[in-house]
């Protein structure tokens, strides 16, 4: 899958497509982002939603380090 071709606010299942990680260590990512920042997440009820180019920053190592909150 191309990064242009998917949308700006990526979902749980793009992200496991992504990166190849399983869905509870997804969930496990998620929680860290939201508390450390580590990149653009939000929860909306029991979705996650997940920008894309902040997400795919991250993965390529662009995106800054923070320290464990």
């Amino acid at each position: 899958m191309d990064a242009k071709d998917l949308p700006l606010i990526l979902t749980t299942e793009h992200l496991q497509e992504l990166s190849g990680l399983s869905m509870p260590t997804i969930y496990k990512l998620l929680e860290k982002a939201e508390r450390t920042e580590m990149f653009p997440v939000r929860r909306a009820g029991h979705k996650w939603l997940i920008s894309r180019d902040g997400f795919l920053a991250w993965l390529n190592g662009e995106l800054e380090k923070h320290p464990e909150k």
